[in-house]
């Protein structure tokens, strides 16, 4: 006989304290830019999300430098998109530095917070001062110079001064330059620095900090980079052998997964068990089967309970009836009321307790989210957990029905009827659980899925949902041979697929409070086409760190290639691709600043002039954070 009192146990042991909370959306796009110095006070403050997002009161809070909170006239989302939140001002901000604090709730439920720094300049100082900025540079970005180059020069749009300057080679060791940055006294904005005279062969690359000469305000220094090739060009890579893809395996288990866990495997026990007294057994219920679905409506409120805790916690200011309102908190006390609605009337009960089991994809997991494939992935999401529970539960339900028989006659038709039922419901599990893991993750490999919660935690459900649909054709077997004697050994089957169930659905739990983009890995689309001229795209490793674009243009004669990079919200560069072939331009560097998906626009300039412009993204394994 299983102990559920030992499985408690397990899963308490397996429920380690809780790291950040990976985020499950991210936010895109503000206005004003991160760090962004405006001429005159905003109006609004615009945040853009990936998903649709739900405010609270206080998801937006404006403060000054000096911690004075800034009275904001209004908060809400924009009609026409639920993904963009705006912040009316409502008042005309003093120059200066300000921050701005967003709070939202994704699909589902998490809480998400970011900041945004920006600053509001003097009107009749810092407005009226040209913004520094590089107008050139020898060599220039993505050439190949012919013989190693004697020196660096830099040109500026005002006379600078020069605060940092470092070479880095292509195994990123700095090169030693020769004597100090020199300013040209006849033109204060033209900066040389000299080079060894044994440059080697290989890809350089320079990075600079300046800021204007004599400024009327003190500014911040600006910096820049670029990329160019001594004699032969080289990708950059790493000598220092950092593994900086590392996963911390299950670091967002802890309270709120084993909260879903309890969750889970009360709903779906509930309706299976429902189902399998009315469906398969047929017969009256029995006082073990009442206590047993009296306990598990127990755990369920029980799970519900803690993550609804557990998310309060993420809102402190929030006032209680404003949180009940919240989608993700009315709906689990929905659920519970109607499980309780369920487990007392027999006739509508697998009816109301399905209903109970459909409202899951609406507040917890991935399929909500549009770009998870949105309500077509709930609906498939809904169907893969109706089928779970008519499997998981009716494991329950045989067992308890069991063993009243040990001693006497299997009703074979009841055994036979399960059997049929279990079996379906595996194949739609593991047909719609393949659709789901497709939809979510589209590209990736052995590595970087294995590497990540969400991976890991379906590779453990595959494993042992499969171990169950060997015992389960086992099972159909012994029905069919030996009804009669088979109660035992037929019993035992049945508590080992529990076992397997309940580990499954820790697996599912781990599911909920980690994000698919962690397991996806690839660069999209490999091949595209614009105005007859055919891009190709290959990117080495596709990971974060260094890394190498190859990009193979045919169609058309390219006669040089660039490449905008941005990864939402703060980070952009731009690089200056190296001509490698006959149509082949490579970029080199830096080009996946963190986890998540990096945006790339590839504009070709053709021997006619023409500007073509290929839209790439590029997915790096890894858990995204919502405080990065």
């Amino acid at each position: 006989m299983v102990d559920i009192r030992k499985v408690i146990l397990l899963v308490l042991l397996l429920a380690v304290p809780a790291a950040a909370v990976s985020a499950h959306s991210s936010l895109e796009e503000t206005i004003p830019a991160a760090n962004e110095t405006v001429s005159e006070s905003p109006e609004v403050l615009e945040f853009h999300f990936r998903d649709p997002v739900t405010l609270h009161p206080g998801s937006v809070v404006l403060t000054s430098s000096g911690g004075e909170e800034i009275r904001l006239a209004g908060t809400s989302l924009d009609e026409r998109d639920p993904s963009k939140v705006i912040a009316q001002i409502g008042q005309p901000l003093a120059p200066g530095s300000y921050t701005a604090t967003v709070s939202v709730v994704t699909p589902d439920g998490y809480v998400m917070e970011e900041k945004l720094s920006f600053r509001v300049a003097e009107q009749e100082t810092e407005s009226a001062g040209q913004p520094l900025e590089l107008i050139s540079h020898s060599p220039a970005a993505g050439t190949i110079t012919d013989a190693a180059p004697e020196e660096i020069e830099l040109r500026f749009n005002q006379p600078v001064t020069l605060t940092a300057v470092g070479v880095f080679d292509d195994r990123e060791q700095p090169v030693a330059i020769t004597g100090d940055a020199v300013t040209d006294p006849a033109d204060p904005a033209r900066v040389v620095i000299g080079l060894p005279d044994d440059l080697e062969k290989g890809t350089y690359q320079v990075i600079w900090h300046a800021r204007p000469t004599d400024p009327e305000t003190p500014v911040p220094d600006t910096m820049g980079s670029f990329y160019f090739a001594s004699e032969v060009y080289t990708a950059i890579q790493s000598e220092d052998g950092i593994d900086e893809t590392a996963f911390d395996l299950f670091g967002n288990a802890g309270i709120k997964q084993a909260g879903y866990w309890l969750w889970f495997t009360g709903l779906l026990a509930i309706f299976g068990l429902l189902f399998f007294r009315t469906s398969i057994s047929r017969s009256p219920v029995s006082e073990k089967r009442g206590a047993a679905a009296i306990i598990l409506f127990i755990l369920t409120a029980a799970g519900i309970f803690t993550v609804l805790a557990v998310q309060k916690s993420e809102l402190p200011d929030l006032s209680l009836p404003a949180f009940g309102g919240l989608k993700f908190v009315w709906v689990p006390l929905l659920q519970l009321i109607l499980l309780a609605v369920a487990i007392s009337w027999r006739r509508a009960g697998p009816v109301l307790a399905a209903a109970a089991l459909l409202l899951v994809p609406l507040v917890s997991g991935h399929a909500i989210y549009p770009k998870y494939g949105g309500a077509i992935s709930a609906a498939v999401s809904a169907l893969h957990l109706l089928s779970a529970g008519i499997w998981f539960g009716g494991l329950l339900g045989l067992i308890l029905f069991l063993k009243k028989f040990r001693k006497g006659e299997v009703p074979e038709g009841v055994l036979l009827r399960f059997s049929k039922c279990a079996l379906i419901s595996i194949g739609t599990v593991i047909l719609t659980g393949l659709y789901m893991a497709g939809t979510f993750v589209p590209s990736f490999s052995i590595e970087s899925f294995l590497g990540s919660d969400w991976g890991l935690a379906v590779a453990i459900k595959i494993g042992f949902t499969f171990l169950v649909l060997i015992v389960g054709f086992i099972q159909r077997k012994a029905i069919r041979r030996y009804a009669e004697r088979a109660a035992g050994q037929i019993g035992n089957r049945a508590k080992a697929e529990t076992v397997y169930g309940i580990i499954i659905l820790l697996a599912a739990s781990l599911l909920v409070v980690s994000t698919p983009k962690a397991a996806e890995q690839g660069l999209y689309p490999e091949t595209t086409e614009q105005e007859g001229l055919v891009l190709q795209a290959e990117m080495e490793p596709v990971e974060v760190g260094l890394n190498e674009l190859v990009l193979s243009f045919s169609g058309r004669y390219v006669e040089k290639a660039a490449v905008n990079v941005t990864m939402p919200p703060h980070f952009e560069n731009e690089f200056q691709a190296f001509r490698t072939g006959d149509g082949e331009f490579r970029v080199t560097g830096d080009l996946l600043h963190g986890a998540g998906t990096t945006y790339f626009t590839v504009t070709a300039v053709t021997e006619d002039g023409r500007e073509t412009v290929f839209g790439l993204e590029a997915a790096a394994p890894g858990d995204v954070y919502s405080e990065e």
